[in-house]
């Protein structure tokens, strides 16, 4: 009865982490969208032709990795609900980018090449592992800008921030240093930093204004 009883308490304070599975079907859906979609429409735009190649936003790009888990493990701590929140929008806009990737599909063709001088140089080293295994397809909308504005939406109305300026400011920053490195390492578009802009636009409407789906976000968060 003790182990039921520890067991229940576990599941109620813990039990919203089972949304976390919820990035198994999502990572088979984009591998698969990576393996199996060609390419057929290229982004580039004459705007891209005058952004300069900069090897040293690759930092920002990298840094959001770590951002992005960070923000996954305290909100997942912090608040049920704002957690719930934060992952429904990272999943639910990662869902509608696919059916894009799908109907739509697209890469980009603005890599320089950097094979014969990256060796001695960290930052291009760190540009060359990307894209071996970042192929440029799917880019538009360009999830590494919308994951990044999401967690910015969850830091800025989160509760835990509200009296913290610092924080918020850092997080602006950060967000647009992140969307700059996209574009300034050429893993992407301008035109993908404006759809991830718009598709987070429509996802904070429908998840934090509108409530979208609010029976199920209350269904998970009552139950625990």
């Amino acid at each position: 009865m003790d182990l039921k009883q520890n067991f229940t308490s576990i599941y109620k304070k813990y039990g919203h982490f089972k949304l976390f599975l919820l990035f198994i079907p999502t990572t088979y859906i984009f591998y698969f969208l990576q393996v199996y979609i060609e390419p057929k429409y290229i982004m580039h735009v004459k705007l891209d032709d005058y952004i300069p190649f900069i090897k040293y936003f690759v930092v920002p790009y990298v840094f959001w990795y770590v951002y992005l888990f960070w923000g996954y493990v305290y909100f997942a701590f912090y608040s049920k609900e704002e957690f719930t929140k934060f992952i429904k929008f990272i999943i639910y806009g990662a869902l509608a980018a696919y059916v894009v990737y799908f109907f739509f599909p697209n890469g980009q063709d603005l890599r320089n090449d950097i094979s014969n001088i990256y060796n001695n140089d960290i930052f291009l080293q760190l540009i060359y592992s990307i894209r071996s295994t970042d192929p440029p397809a799917n880019v538009f909308p360009s999830l590494h800008v919308y994951n990044s504005i999401g967690i910015n939406i969850a830091i800025c109305t989160s509760s835990a921030f509200k009296d913290k300026r610092w924080v918020r400011i850092f997080a602006y920053i950060s967000t647009v240093l992140i969307s700059m490195s996209t574009v300034c390492i050429k893993q992407h578009s301008i035109v993908d930093v404006f759809g991830a802009i718009i598709l987070s636009a429509i996802m904070y409407i429908l998840i934090y204004k509108l409530s979208f789906t609010r029976k199920v976000d209350q269904d998970i968060i009552t139950e625990q």
